[in-house]
């Protein structure tokens, strides 16, 4: 079996606050301090290590024993940072940080200070001389990929009061890379819950049969109901998703089409879900895979148990639980789906895989290491006595004391309180306050009027807990509006004039293009939500926003005036003589296809000198050429070009176009006065000429 160790701990954090005066300069700890201080206790800094957590870098688990807690928090009003590294401490109740004397914060007397973890890491101590070596977990932080397998990631903020002790649970974890700023304060308690790595691999059939490895979609959510529901995620507060739209790495190996398992780190059940309750639910969409197959759409969807979960970390012949199977999924191959979990009920089946069949193993789903009188089950040897709390003699992973089926259980104390399991309401549990002896925390009264207490639980003071009675008449931002009239009862203002609670805005010019109103971080006139961005003009171009097609882009070229860039091609004549008058007509040269000038006014290719000798003007008659009137001579001199147009004996050329291009999809420059254009040309050239030709009398 292979699992990827990650580790979830939980610290309880301990401040020791007393009521204080303002202090301007650190205090120097002695045994003479003022008791009106919050006192916190910092050792030596790692500020490289530190460093180098800001860009994301989650430590891989290890077997090293936690030593060193690295921890940096802020304070109060001006968010004074605090960085220490204090001892790790193990008791009955697990790992917890040392005391550490170094530090003391000042409170004004009968107040409480806010106190934010913002990065926290664990260091082992395997250097020789005791310090810290490596860093073996850290604290996830909001936004990150992992945090939603903690329950409140970093930063935490909390008020400490002078005269209280505050516990402060932090999660950290170790297995890959995340979005880790790590510091935090206080002393911390410890409790490992680990992740697991599971992987799908797919294949897609089509209806004749023919095998491809599969490209999918894989939705996972965690799962907190009893049973599966017929119609899943119909109540969507059991389902948590953890992972959407994964899909697994694919590729194309000179033909040969691959994809490679899709691993994930996925949690174990919840405390109190059974190994055959379902725990995850999945959906999976088959995808297209270009070049490969076309697939019709498919979905798979259902939930799993841990049974199933545990069977792909069950690797025979892995010994050091180095290896994991993959979940071989088939679309349209049949039924052969995995994870399949063993039908207990089945005499034939062999769930746990120890040579005895269900109907002969008295322990189906346990492969024992030792079962010399093959019964299924692990041989108890006779050295285990069932009187040592401390034991587990029938070798189930829970020690004798915890072991409801151990003969002695009801007078064992599984949690060590004091308490005997026969006596105990919570036998698991050990309380910090049980003065009614039931072996459970006792609940004390609280004052729903206390604005600094916080009677639910929640980490919300009664103050800013919109689920007191009293909410309205607190002062949770203490700005002096009661909630209940405060618009912005989080957050305290510096200016309030209005006395709405909220910041006050500084009046604001909504006709001044260059303001920005909403402070939304777009000036008005770029601005939609304000009221004169029509007439505003954003990008600058001269066309007001309200006509503007392309608003926030100001084009080079806009000809059509509609605020975005013209399209770009080639440059055209945009000359024109009239029609002939009566008794003229319309001479044209020659195009290359031997066809009328009306039907496709085709340009001349010209190759050479030589091709330049006079060109007809032949009479456009619409749909054939009647005879020449005139003549047209091009001149290309060097790279200039100038041209001759003359007309036939007893005629003149009352009116001319003429048009020239270098190459067949060239911008075309024109004339209808003068005898030459302006530009640079050489042979070959394309020229068009149009010409009304009138008799002189």
């Amino acid at each position: 079996m292979r699992f990827i160790n990650k580790y979830i701990a939980a610290f309880a954090v301990i401040t020791l606050l007393f009521s204080s005066c303002t202090q301007e300069e650190a205090v120097q700890v002695d045994e003479g301090i003022s008791p009106d201080v919050a006192m916190l206790h910092l050792g030596p800094v790692l500020n490289d290590q530190l460093g180098r957590q800001q860009v994301q870098e989650i430590p891989e688990c290890s077997e090293s024993v936690p030593a060193f807690a690295q921890i940096r928090l802020t304070f109060g009003e001006a968010n004074t940072p605090i960085e220490l590294v204090v001892p790790i401490l193990e008791d009955e109740e697990g790992l917890f940080t040392a005391y550490d004397d170094a530090l003391e914060i000042p409170v004004t007397s009968g107040n409480s200070v806010s106190v934010t973890l913002t990065d926290f890491l664990v260091w082992s101590d395997d250097n020789e001389d005791g310090t810290p070596d490596e860093v073996i977990w850290a604290a996830p932080k909001e936004g990150s990929e992992f945090a939603q397998f903690v329950s409140d990631p970093l930063d935490i903020t909390w008020e400490l009061r002078a005269g209280s002790k505050n516990y402060q649970e932090v999660e950290v974890i170790c297995f890959d890379d995340r979005e880790v700023n790590l510091y935090g304060y206080q002393f911390f308690d410890i409790t490992p819950v680990p992740l697991y790595e599971f992987c799908v691999f797919a294949n897609y059939c089509t209806d004749a049969g023919r095998h491809f490895t599969a490209n999918y979609e894989l939705d996972l959510y965690t799962y907190s109901g009893t049973e599966e529901e017929d119609n899943p995620i119909t109540d969507s507060d059991l389902y948590t998703n953890i992972y959407m739209g994964e899909s697994p790495n694919t590729g194309n190996d000179d033909g040969s089409y691959y994809a490679d398992p899709l691993c994930l780190a996925i949690p174990g059940p919840a405390e109190g879900q059974g190994a055959s309750a379902p725990y995850l639910y999945y959906e999976i969409r088959l995808t297209d895979w270009e070049g490969y197959y076309d697939a019709e759409p498919m979905v798979k969807s259902g939930y799993l148990t841990w049974n199933q979960i545990s069977d792909l970390l069950t690797v025979e012949g892995d010994d050091d639980n180095s290896t994991v199977d993959y979940w071989h999924l088939f679309f349209n191959c049949g039924d052969d789906d995995g994870p399949v979990e063993c039908d207990l009920n089945d005499p034939d089946a062999d769930c746990d895989n120890d040579g005895i069949p269900n109907g002969e193993d008295e322990c189906p789903q346990v492969n024992p290491d030792v079962d010399e009188d093959g019964d299924g089950c692990k041989d108890v040897t006779t050295e285990c006595d069932p009187a040592d709390p401390e034991a587990d003699c029938d070798n189930d992973g829970t020690l004798n004391k915890c072991d409801s089926d151990n003969p002695n259980y009801a007078t064992f104390d599984c949690d060590g309180d004091g308490v005997s399991n026969g006596d105990d309401d919570c036998p698991e549990y050990a309380p910090d306050v049980d003065e009614d002896g039931d072996g459970c925390e006792d609940v004390t009264q609280c004052d729903d009027s206390d604005p600094e207490a916080d009677c639910d639980g929640d980490g919300k003071l009664n103050k800013c807990d919109t689920d007191n009675p009293n909410y309205a008449t607190f002062d949770c931002d203490g700005d002096g509006v009661i909630n209940s009239e405060d618009d912005c009862p989080e957050v305290a203002p510096t200016v309030d004039e209005d006395g709405d609670g909220c910041e006050d805005v500084a009046q604001c010019d909504e006709s001044d293009p260059e303001a920005d109103c909403d402070n939304d971080g777009t000036l008005n006139k770029c601005d939609e939500d304000n009221p004169n961005y029509a007439t505003f003009d954003c990008d600058g171009d001269g066309v007001n926003n309200g006509e503007d097609n392309c608003p926030e882009v100001a084009p080079t070229v806009d000809e059509d005036g509609d605020g975005c860039e013209d399209p770009t091609g080639p440059a055209s004549c945009n000359l024109t003589i009239p029609d002939p008058a009566a008794g003229c007509i319309r001479g044209v040269t020659p195009g290359d296809d031997p066809v009328d000038y009306a039907d496709n006014g085709e340009f001349l290719l010209i190759e050479a000198p030589g091709d330049s000798q006079p060109i007809p003007l032949f009479e456009d008659q619409g749909s054939s050429y009647g005879p020449a009137a005139g003549n047209f001579v091009p001149i290309v001199s060097g790279s200039s070009f100038s041209f001759e147009i003359n007309a036939n004996t007893d005629l003149e050329i009352t009116d001319y176009l003429v048009e020239i291009k270098n190459t067949v999809d060239g911008d075309v420059n024109c004339v209808t006065s003068g005898t030459s254009i302006e530009g640079t040309y050489s042979y070959p050239i394309y020229v068009r000429v149009s010409a009304n030709i009138c008799p002189t009398n």
